[in-house]
């Protein structure tokens, strides 16, 4: 059964509030408070390994504004080694981890590089990370990556995240809230102020989560297990400066459940409109938006302006996939620009079925709403190759295999 951690910022999202949320998850799924942490000790052995001086983590249990949760202080009372990109990734890679934690750690730590260097003009050679801290950023990365692989590597989705509003003083000088390493980090995921001013969410927050989640919006259907709240140090004015993390099993993944339903989740929707472009180059940008990973994609008619008939791409991606689909509108079609909207979509859960026609295997698609099935159609390629096997027609094929379906279901 596959399993999802949400993460829910509502209050803005930092390094330290992420790593304290997750290892707040044993506190709610332990059932006596005095048992091993093994996620801690796994956090401690992991910093241990990274080998930067004697670093203290202290973590404590702390209440804000009412809410019981953890918070994480990083003390590196001697290395003081402000690093670049290239000693930061030898750190990593020479610290013995597993696989997929080094692997997403230095590829997390380029990107941070390629935005500093981005944002300063210079060569990613020449980036030093300042105040996203020399320790402080190989914990939370590292360390981020360590606790997520321990939990098993869970499906991450991630409520849209408050960035804060005023300014903040960083190593340049004053800047504005967001600082442009934040801004920069969060192209492409739904982003809004919040009712807070000041830097609520940080750099390496907005780095690890947009690193992390594969899917962006609000909590999807699962089977809660745990639910961790890690603190932050800011003393929020509206409200507990927490982060809230809840992990649990897709609760789709059960097929014979009688609980079946729907799930709401965030999607890019891209569209373009074209009134020079010849049809059968609309069939290949189309299909190869879909051979590229695109959700879905469609063209339809519009008349544009000045009575000029057209036609409209339109496609639907996610988080991850929404620059490489813009890219294919782009260079493809010819157009001059590609709208885009965060949209939610209710989708309906769906599970397969085998049946038998005439002695020829068909899977049906079964979609699920409320525990009820309220869609039943055999896949077009098994009832198409059943067909000319059997030498019926294709209706006559799908009807079957439908029917069958049904009498399971």
């Amino acid at each position: 059964m596959s399993r999802i951690l949400y993460i829910d910022p509502w209050a803005g999202a930092a390094g330290d509030m992420l790593l304290s949320a997750l290892l707040d998850l044993e506190s709610s799924s332990a059932k006596d408070i005095t048992e091993p942490r093994p996620l801690e000790e796994l956090l401690l052995e992991t910093v241990k390994r990274l080998g930067v001086g004697d670093v203290e983590l202290v973590i404590e249990r702390v209440t804000s504004k009412g809410i019981g949760a953890l918070r994480l202080d990083v003390v590196d009372p001697c290395d003081g080694v402000v690093r670049g990109p290239a000693e930061a990734e030898a750190v990593v890679l020479a610290a013995e981890l597993p696989e997929e934690v080094t692997r997403r750690s230095v590829d997390a730590l380029r990107r941070l590089a390629r935005v500093e260097a981005t944002i300063h003009g210079i060569p990613v050679e020449r980036v030093h990370f300042h105040e996203l801290g020399a320790v402080d950023t190989l914990v939370d990365v590292v360390g981020g990556f360590a606790l997520w692989h321990a939990l098993g590597a869970p499906q991450v989705v991630c409520g849209p995240l408050p960035l804060g509003a005023g300014s903040v003083r960083i190593a340049h000088g004053l800047v504005g809230i967001p600082a442009p390493a934040t801004l920069e980090l969060c192209r492409g995921i739904p982003v809004r102020a919040g009712e807070e001013r000041g830097e609520i969410t940080t750099p390496t927050g907005a780095l690890m989560v947009t690193e992390l989640a594969s899917a962006w919006g609000v909590l999807p259907s699962m089977v809660l297990e745990a639910v961790g709240y890690g603190a932050g140090h800011m003393d929020l004015e509206h409200g507990p400066n927490v982060m809230r993390v809840m992990l649990g099993a897709e609760s789709g993944a059960a097929t014979e459940s009688s609980s079946r339903e729907g799930r709401v989740e965030g999607v890019w929707l891209l569209e373009t409109q074209l009134d020079d472009c010849a049809g059968e180059r609309l069939a290949y940008v189309q299909s190869s938006l879909l051979e590229a990973g695109a959700l879905d994609a469609w063209l339809r008619p519009v008349v544009m302006k000045k009575g000029r008939p057209g036609m409209e791409i339109a496609v639907l991606g996610t988080a991850q996939n929404q620059d490489e689909l813009e890219g294919i509108l782009i260079r493809e079609s010819g157009t001059l620009g590609v709208r885009r909207r965060w949209v939610e979509r209710q989708r309906v859960d769906r599970s397969w079925v085998e049946v038998d026609v005439e002695g020829v295997a068909v899977r049906v698609k079964v979609g699920w709403w409320h525990g009820e099935p309220v869609t039943v159609a055999a896949e077009y390629e098994d009832a198409a190759a059943a067909a000319r096997r059997l030498g019926r027609s294709l209706e006559s094929v799908m009807s079957a295999a439908a029917a069958a379906a049904r009498a399971l279901v």
